[in-house]
């Protein structure tokens, strides 16, 4: 999904681009929130 986002940004002025890097980059740590959210309960899940 993303690098289908990075091919159609290349066509597209500065700003645009920009705006269009920053919301890419606003996924990616959206996702990796998610990720270390699930790893939390899993660790806390998991017997020590």
């Amino acid at each position: 999904m993303i690098f289908v986002t990075f091919n159609s940004v290349t066509h597209l002025t500065n700003i645009e681009k920009n705006m269009s890097n920053m919301k890419i980059f606003n996924i990616v740590c959206w996702l990796n929130n998610i990720e270390r959210q699930t790893l939390k309960k899993v660790k806390k899940s998991a017997p020590t």
